[in-house]
């Protein structure tokens, strides 16, 4: 499921987990906000508001691994990781404000 365009990703999970019959897992691939001591988080927050404008809402500064994990699932398990990404013949430049990633699934 991909959380992009959902505003209000804490109330979108509750709801989901009324939906979702018991053992209904939600799995997730999702990029979010980067550690906020790092200068990729500064840049984030710099860039978010032009950011969601031609992005048709992507937010840059979600905590979308806090917000599963406090709606409720009785297990959760995420794994933040850094994309990056290699063709055969040079690593492509792939902007750093998009590089934090968070893979996980839920379960009700």
């Amino acid at each position: 499921m991909n959380l992009l365009k959902v505003l209000n990703v804490h109330s979108y999970c509750v709801c989901l987990i009324l939906l979702y019959f018991q053992g209904g897992k939600l799995f997730y691939l999702e990029h979010v906000r980067a550690d906020e001591r790092t200068f990729n988080y500064k840049m984030q927050r710099l860039l978010n508001p032009p950011w969601r404008f031609i992005s048709d809402g992507c937010n840059l500064t979600r905590d979308t691994w806090r917000y599963v994990d406090e709606a409720g699932f009785s297990d959760v398990k995420q794994e933040k990781f850094s994309v990056e990404i290699y063709s055969t013949w040079k690593k492509i430049a792939f902007p750093d404000v998009i590089r934090p990633h968070i893979l996980g699934v839920a379960t009700k």
